[in-house]
């Protein structure tokens, strides 16, 4: 009985040893980048297309002027220093004056709208009521309002 236990014993010890394959976090990285990449494409090729959304909601209080105008703002002065036109629509959904600003896709090079993306949060980081989005649709709101100068 003993040496029954002693054989159990050992084979437990040697189990344990085994070694476990770990996951590979690069194929969950890339199945992400896979999905992001075919939702990409799934929507470049409509009409209601846009690489970047800045939403500005409202939790009661109505929203932040101050935050639309800074982001107005931003994008006069970006499209200023990089010599670029930026064509965007403002859809608004709210009866508190939420709405999206949503960029186009086919405007700015890769490296232009990672820039784009980094410099508008980083302006608009202080503001609480200001939410971002890559690549969506800004088409099932009531009405979406070609902004103008």
């Amino acid at each position: 009985m003993k040496n029954y236990f002693l054989l159990f014993l050992g084979l437990t010890a040697l189990c344990s040893f085994v070694p476990v394959k770990k996951k590979n976090k690069t194929a969950k990285t890339n199945s992400t980048n896979n999905t992001q990449l075919k939702q990409a494409q799934d929507y470049l090729y409509t009409d209601s297309a846009y690489w970047y959304k800045i939403s500005f909601i409202s939790t009661g209080g109505g929203t932040d002027i101050k935050a639309i105008n800074a982001c107005k703002q931003f994008v006069k002065d970006f499209e200023k220093q990089n010599k670029v036109k930026i064509k965007y629509k403002v859809a608004p959904w709210g009866r508190e004056g939420e709405q999206d600003y949503c960029f186009a896709v086919n405007q700015l090079t890769a490296k232009q709208a990672k820039l784009f993306r980094e410099k508008s949060k980083e302006i608009l980081v202080s503001y609480v009521l200001v939410r971002y989005k890559d690549i969506c649709k800004c088409d099932k709101y009531r009405e979406i309002i070609p902004e103008t100068e």
